[in-house]
C-alpha cells in the first residue's frame, strides 16, 4: 500500500507478521522512530530480524514469510492453513 500497489488480502498476512513480531519482542519494528520514518525504513531496508535467538526456526520462517516485501512471495492465509 505504501508503494502504491494494489491492495490484496496478503496485506492482512503482513499485519499478522507485524503483530506476531510485536507480541514476541514487545515492540513493533522501528519503534524508536516516528511513524513516517518507520514506514520509510521498512520500504528501503526491510524488516529487521527478530532480536531474540531463542525463537524456533518455524516461528522465524513464519514471520519472515508474512513480512516478505515481495507480495508475490508472501504466503496467503490458505497456504499457511495447509502447511
Amino acid at each position: 500500500m505504501i508503494r502504491g500497489q494494489e491492495y490484496s488480502y496478503k496485506v492482512d498476512m503482513w499485519s499478522l507478521g507485524i503483530m506476531a513480531m510485536e507480541m514476541a519482542e514487545g515492540d513493533p519494528p522501528y519503534m524508536d522512530f516516528p511513524p513516517i520514518r518507520a514506514l520509510f525504513l521498512i520500504t528501503t531496508k526491510g524488516i529487521p530480524p527478530l532480536k531474540s535467538t531463542t525463537w524456533s526456526n518455524e516461528f522465524k520462517g513464519f514471520v519472515a514469510s508474512c513480512l516478505d516485501l515481495d507480495v508475490d512471495k508472501r504466503n496467503s492465509a490458505a497456504a499457511w492453513l495447509n502447511h
